[in-house]
């Protein structure tokens, strides 16, 4: 068994572990420092291998540090509806006319069945309104013939009618000169308004001459009397 040996140091023994190691155990020690330094660097080695095999990008890919921020697009739809079919997905890159979506056809067809309808029948409808404005246009034309011609029948109707009452007075004149208008009524029975009037148109065509005035045998009043020429 060793000896040990004792110094007093700072008013305290303690005892001499230099003398106190067994001879060959240094050695171990130190084998064993050596190896958990090559074990402890094989693991920090392989660690910092392992996170690079990890963080390696495939070829054409480029890694870097930044701020990526993403554009917000809602996407709609003229009419609504009801989607049947999505034909893209989240992270699919699309272009421009490309058909995302499809929806259900039935309602918007019925719709433009609907409106295809109300068109048909409003154009029925201005048809019928044409068709009864060139009616209304032909018989407000056949009105207006109808009262050009009877009014064409009458002027030469009255015409004729004066025509013949003004041949009436002359006769009557040539019948009984001197006489004023209303003996003249009262002998051929003529109307004396009748007469009145057309003894003035038969004197401007110049048939008949007025004469003097004298006193009615049939009124008893002063009136002109009427001559032929």
């Amino acid at each position: 068994m060793p000896q040990r040996h004792l110094y007093l140091a700072v008013g305290r023994w303690q005892p001499d572990l230099e003398r106190d190691i067994v001879p060959g155990t240094r050695n171990k020690i130190l084998g064993v420092a050596v190896v958990v330094a090559l074990g402890l660097g094989g693991w920090v080695a392989w660690t910092a291998w392992s996170a690079a095999a990890r963080d390696r990008l495939p070829a054409g890919i480029v890694s870097a540090n930044g701020r990526i921020e993403a554009a917000s697009v809602d996407v709609a739809t003229e009419v609504p509806g009801r989607v049947t079919e999505i034909a893209v997905r989240e992270g699919d890159r699309v272009a421009r006319d490309q058909t995302v979506a499809r929806l259900d056809a039935a309602t918007a067809e019925a719709a433009v069945n609907r409106a295809e309808a109300e068109a048909e029948r409003a154009r029925q409808a201005v048809a019928v309104a044409e068709a009864a404005r060139a009616a209304q246009e032909a018989d407000l034309t056949f009105a207006r013939q109808e009262f050009d011609r009877t009014a064409a029948l009458a002027d030469a109707d009255v015409a004729s009618h004066r025509a013949h009452q003004q041949a009436q007075c002359l006769a009557a004149v040539r019948a009984f000169p001197g006489c004023t208008s209303y003996e003249l009524a009262v002998k051929t029975s003529f109307d004396r308004y009748k007469l009145a009037r057309r003894t003035s148109e038969v004197e401007r065509a110049g048939g008949i001459r007025r004469g003097e005035k004298r006193v009615c045998t049939i009124s008893g009043e002063k009136a002109i009397t009427w001559w032929p020429v």
